[in-house]
């Protein structure tokens, strides 16, 4: 089976940071048996691309701007209108058109990334593309935790429109995790979305992995935003409920699953019980000089996860608001002493 592609829309400066620590570091032994990766850069200034522009340069990266943009300055109003002119064509001419995949990477909580990215899922979807955003959110300031909380709204609202599944693999920046954590956690799930899609996978075609993101045509879930999980599970674990037990681990929520993908690198026949509408199953074959513990790989789809995380952050805006109004604003009185010619205080 030949290579398919995904394509990597990196979009603003925070993605564009993430993708240049991942060029450094990339070190995965298994390309063979992963699609193509065809990364762009979107933004609306060159700040970020600047700053890593070596290695961007060295691995051959674009990096698409709007015209006349210098930035948004963390406001998602400043320049949605611009970046709507253009947004179609900045996806369709460096995408690949026969792509398996296309990632948004962003992070939700400044101007420009989080309305890029939201455009360009809207536009994708809107011409039946198999869409998945990884977003980083972010809670540690009030405006960060207002963005985010607009960036998945806004994905709510287009899955609604589209009618069809919008599925987001979220993390979120709370002051606990470290860039590098941050960092690997978004590379290894690259990894493994090409793993997934990358054309490999004995027992899933692309007709499975098109129903897999587009749950709502086998089944009667309706589309809304929806969470991806990626779990990597031991083959050999006899505990036959593993994998509905690390989901709960992993969210603190006991949210049902609505469908998986699973690709086994093993050829163990321990299967995982998890009740759901839609399953596909699949296994890759590795080299043999590859020492690989057994493992099978789980993409878990589930909702409800979005609505507890925007009630969440919509508390910790609030008390931010709360702190800011208990603020006593002491202001230097200057009245009696500043000069009326000068405006100095002499």
């Amino acid at each position: 089976m030949s290579n398919r592609t995904v394509n990597l829309f990196a979009a603003g400066g925070a993605a564009s940071n993430i993708v240049a620590d991942i060029l450094k570091t990339n070190n995965t032994s298994m390309t063979a048996k992963l699609a193509n990766l065809n990364i762009t850069l979107l933004d609306t200034s060159r700040s970020n691309y600047e700053r890593n522009k070596d290695i961007f340069e060295k691995h051959d990266i674009k990096l698409v701007t709007i015209p006349g943009l210098d930035g948004s300055g963390q406001k998602r109003d400043t320049n949605v209108q611009e970046a709507s002119k253009y947004i179609a064509k900045f996806v369709s001419e460096n995408g690949d058109k026969d792509a398996a995949l296309n990632i948004l990477l962003h992070s939700a909580s400044g101007g420009s990334g989080s309305v890029l990215a939201n455009l360009a899922a809207k536009y994708l979807l809107s011409e039946d593309k198999n869409v998945v955003a990884i977003v980083v959110g972010d809670s540690t300031t009030r405006n960060f935790a207002n963005n985010t909380i607009s960036t998945l709204k806004s994905y709510e609202n287009i899955a609604q429109t589209a009618e069809k599944p919008m599925i987001a693999d979220y993390i979120e920046n709370d002051g606990k995790r470290t860039i590098k954590e941050v960092n690997e956690y978004i590379a290894s799930t690259i990894i493994d979305y090409r793993m997934l899609f990358g054309g490999h996978v004995h027992g899933i075609d692309s007709a499975d992995l098109k129903n897999f993101l587009q749950y709502n045509r086998i089944s009667s879930n309706q589309p809304a935003l929806t969470l991806m999980t990626t779990l990597g599970i031991d083959s050999e674990a006899k505990d036959q409920h593993e994998v509905v037990k690390a989901m709960q681990k992993e969210l603190n929520d006991d949210l049902p699953i609505i469908a998986y993908a699973m690709v086994s690198v093993t050829d163990k026949e321990n299967r995982q019980i998890v009740d759901c509408d839609f399953k596909i199953e699949g296994s890759v074959d590795l080299p043999r000089d590859e020492k690989v513990k057994p493992y099978d790989l789980y993409f878990c789809l589930s909702k409800g996860h979005f609505f507890n995380v925007v009630d969440r952050l919509s508390k910790v805006v609030e008390d931010y608001r709360k702190k800011e109004n208990t603020q006593v604003d002491r202001v230097i009185d200057v009245s009696k002493d500043v000069d009326p010619n000068s405006g100095l205080v002499l």
